[in-house]
């Protein structure tokens, strides 16, 4: 799926639809903050902010889910290198 930032929806959202979506992303944050809250360690928080950012970056206009994606692999990427020289030196 492409987005085309000058497309416009085939018809605007009810209000019904539009209440849906607030609730939905309401019970979602809640939960979120509640796994968040119950984390015990910091590697916790981590997965959660992770399964969060993937709940989260699914309803972006696919441009702009991209251009995160792209930001947070360069970080991980970063990271994984790091974890991976760690490991090397405990050989």
């Amino acid at each position: 799926m492409t987005f085309d930032p000058d497309a416009v929806p085939a018809r605007p959202a009810t209000a019904r639809e539009l209440r849906q979506a607030r609730r939905r992303a309401d019970n979602r944050r809640e939960f979120f903050a509640a796994k968040r809250s119950a984390a015990a360690t910091a590697t916790d928080r981590a997965a959660t902010a992770w399964d969060q950012w993937r709940a989260l970056i699914r309803d972006l206009p696919e441009a702009e889910a991209e251009r995160l994606a792209e930001e947070i692999a360069d970080r991980l990427a970063d990271q994984i290198d790091h974890l991976t020289t760690l490991q090397g030196d405990r050989s």
